[in-house]
């Protein structure tokens, strides 16, 4: 008799994992498509930014949750003040971003037409903070800032 129900619990613990259905692409990525303007999720990701005085941003999932946590993706455009610009200009080396950042198009309104993104890798590794990986970009001329990083 007992033989009789481990079989049953083993069998039905078969059917519930096999039964779980086919995992979500991994690459599924949530869009949010709203753009955030509110600051306290931008200052505390990068205190590098200082008190900026605009934030225009997104953010969405990467994968679909199932499995644990999932990474996050921000993607956003701070114009820092005159002189926390000032200051990243002077500390670190700036040249051409190549290839040039592709800019979610719920942003590319914000951008100035004229000008081209500039890459400090330097400023990127002090800027971003730890857990996340990506690249922040300053725009030619301006005080705008693009930030495009994910969680690792």
């Amino acid at each position: 008799m007992a033989s009789v129900v481990i079989r049953a619990l083993v069998l039905a613990a078969a059917l519930m994992i096999g039964g779980c259905g086919q995992a979500a692409d991994p690459g599924t990525t949530t869009q949010e498509t709203t753009v955030r303007t509110d600051p306290e999720p931008v200052t505390k990701r990068f205190p590098a930014f200082g008190d900026f005085t605009t934030a225009r941003w997104l953010s969405g999932r990467i994968g679909d949750g199932d499995l644990g946590p999932s990474d996050v993706w921000m993607q956003g455009l701070v114009t820092l003040t005159p002189e926390v610009a000032k200051k990243a200009r002077a500390q670190y080396t700036w040249t051409p971003a190549d290839p040039q950042p592709e800019v979610k198009p719920q942003l590319t309104g914000s951008i100035p037409a004229t000008g081209t993104w500039l890459l400090s890798e330097k400023y990127g590794e002090a800027a971003i903070p730890a857990g996340y990986s990506g690249d922040i970009y300053l725009r030619e001329g301006t005080d705008l800032v693009l930030f495009d990083v994910t969680s690792s």
